[in-house]
């Protein structure tokens, strides 16, 4: 169950449908988490056989480095890594796209692991700065990976490195990147999995609650948003879940890649219309529109999503 308590209409019920599939493998592990101004409260339940439950390799108290955790995910990351020994790499202290301000920060903390989250993701302006997107998404990921050692690393990737023009997309299948946004993401993922101890997790759509945040779930309860592209289909996916299973990928230092996202394939009108269904929000002035109708630089994959079957192995 996601429970979110809004004000001023009480609690409500949102079954998770297992949002992603938090487990890696055979697992059972109930995860709780309350908070915020407005009493959101997460449960995660994940079941499984036991017989090898992760958490055992997860047990060992661990050096890790996150990378951005300024951003929505990253700010998660650290809520959940308490356990941990974590070295935290984001701006302005360190920026990615200085090889040696990273290669001193990697060499002095000696990580195990590496979770590399940080990353330009605003597509329209990667489309209008494409340099600075490349100098972030492949530049950055070139210097942390140069400076990692022997450490496993984790990259956070993005369904965008697909075309849309057939979804779901497993991790077989061949990427096709069409904007700006996604070609660095994807030359990202390229230099990451040219070594054998390192992962790719594509995710998205991520949302959470985060005062000040731009994630769609924000922007709705704002009210700054009243068309929406039903012809944009993907998995939407709760922050909350990403990080627990990219903490669990990274923990036990599974390599490859993993598509790690929402249970259901949806347009973003219905994604919107199911928020206002929870929250009471007033959808009278709310339409739902093409791509094409919005006017964006950067092309959208449309019919995109990803498939899960390989995290539920």
């Amino acid at each position: 169950i996601f429970t979110i308590s809004p004000p001023p209409n009480g609690p409500v019920q949102m079954p998770l449908k297992r949002d992603i599939r938090v487990s890696i493998g055979n697992s059972h592990k109930s995860v709780k988490k309350t908070g915020s101004p407005y009493g959101m409260q997460w449960v995660f339940q994940v079941r499984g056989n036991c017989k090898n439950p992760p958490e055992v390799a997860t047990l060992r108290r661990m050096k890790i480095t996150i990378t951005g955790t300024n951003g929505q995910l990253g700010k998660i990351l650290l809520s959940q890594t308490k356990n941990h020994v974590i070295q935290e790499i984001k701006r302005p202290e360190v920026d990615i796209r200085h090889a040696e301000s990273v290669k001193r920060s990697l060499e002095s903390f000696r990580p195990e692991v590496i979770i590399h989250a940080a990353a330009l993701t605003n597509v329209e302006y990667c489309e209008d700065h494409e340099k600075e997107a490349e100098e972030v998404n492949v530049g950055g990921t070139e210097n942390i990976l140069r400076a990692s050692g022997d450490a496993h690393v984790v990259y956070l990737s993005t369904e965008y490195v697909f075309d849309g023009k057939k979804g779901p997309y497993s991790e077989e299948d061949k990427p096709n990147p069409q904007s700006v946004y996604a070609k660095t993401k994807y030359e990202g993922e390229q230099i990451v999995l040219s070594r054998k101890n390192s992962s790719v997790i594509r995710t998205t759509v991520v949302y959470t609650y985060e005062q000040g945040s731009k994630n769609f779930l924000m922007q709705l309860l704002s009210g700054k948003l009243n068309r929406f592209p039903s012809d944009q289909i993907s998995n939407p996916t709760l922050t909350e879940n990403l990080a627990e299973a990219t903490l669990e990928i990274a923990t036990r230092k599974l390599a490859g890649i993993y598509n790690i996202v929402g249970a259901d394939r949806i347009d973003r009108y219905q994604f919107a219309l199911s928020i206002a269904s929870k929250f009471n929000l007033d959808t009278s002035t709310w339409r739902p529109v093409s791509t094409a109708e919005l006017g964006q630089k950067a092309p959208r994959p449309l019919d995109c999503g990803l498939e899960i079957d390989k995290a539920k192995r």
